[in-house]
């Protein structure tokens, strides 16, 4: 009987999901730094959708020299993944004609997730890329 009982309430916590972790809804502006570029970083999350905005000075910012993303993304076991991945901007822009070393996709590891600022990174093809982002603006 007692076996029956653990077995049971094993099953029930396997079966048990997880909410998906989630960064606060609001627009995020930042940095992007990629070995020893730096660049400005803004963008908006609203639930699991994410898409990079045109933010700073023309000089300073990722577009109109790399394109923007847009997409969903998840947060799982200190990562966070950007997948459906489209493009933002340029305009009708497709993936395969942007630097896909400067593309906001694929995985990264997280520094700090708190309710108002996200940090996190990955190794590249020229070093180390890491955005560090701080809420501008939240509408709740």
């Amino acid at each position: 009987m007692n076996k029956l009982v653990i077995i049971c309430l094993c099953l029930c916590l396997l079966a048990c999901k997880k909410e998906p972790i989630k960064i606060k809804s609001g627009q995020y502006e930042g940095t992007f730094i990629y070995d020893t570029l730096q660049l400005w970083e803004s963008f908006g999350i609203n639930n699991q959708n994410f898409v990079e905005y045109a933010s700073g000075g023309v000089f300073s910012q990722k577009y109109p020299t790399y394109c923007l993303t847009k997409g969903t993304y998840h947060i799982q076991d200190g990562m966070i993944s950007f997948s459906n991945i489209e493009i933002a901007q340029p305009p009708n822009g497709k993936v395969n004609d942007c630097d896909q070393d400067f593309l906001l996709m694929g995985s990264f590891t997280i520094d700090s997730l708190t309710d108002s600022s996200i940090s996190f990174w990955r190794n590249s093809n020229l070093g180390k890329q890491k955005y560090n982002l701080k809420i501008f603006y939240s509408d709740k």
